[in-house]
């Protein structure tokens, strides 16, 4: 139980949930239900969980909405609905829990920081 209540204060140092500890955005900021469910939870390997691969896009449109319709109509999220296990999805290129906004230079999408293709990219990711 200590194990799972560090993981939790861990959580509490990293992206989405920054905003909450330093006071700004409270009402924006997502928080590990957001994402993960609640009496829910299922670890990311299985298909039940929110963060499968294959249901991120769902997940994180309930607050990214026409980002994930954009993705859902691109050759990625083409692909990700024919059941293409290679194809990226959003965390694979911002991120999971050290997303930052794209103009933010700490960004992994930060125009300055995509430096390598997208193919080499979801070639290398373990």
């Amino acid at each position: 139980m200590a194990n799972e209540e560090q993981r939790a204060g861990e959580g509490l140092r990293l992206q989405h949930p920054r905003p909450v500890q330093s006071g700004l955005h409270q009402s924006a900021a997502a928080v590990c239900t957001d994402c993960h469910g609640e009496h829910d939870i299922a670890k990311v390997s299985k298909k039940e969980s929110y963060v499968d691969r294959y249901k991120l896009p769902q997940t994180c449109s309930k607050c990214h909405q026409k980002i994930a319709e954009a993705y859902q109509a691109s050759v990625h999220g083409k692909l990700l609905a024919q059941g293409n296990q290679d194809v990226p999805t959003c965390s694979d290129c911002h991120g999971e829990h050290t997303i930052q906004k794209h103009d933010d230079p700490n960004s992994r999408v930060y125009s300055g920081n995509v430096t390598r293709p997208a193919a080499h990219a979801t070639k290398t990711r373990s």
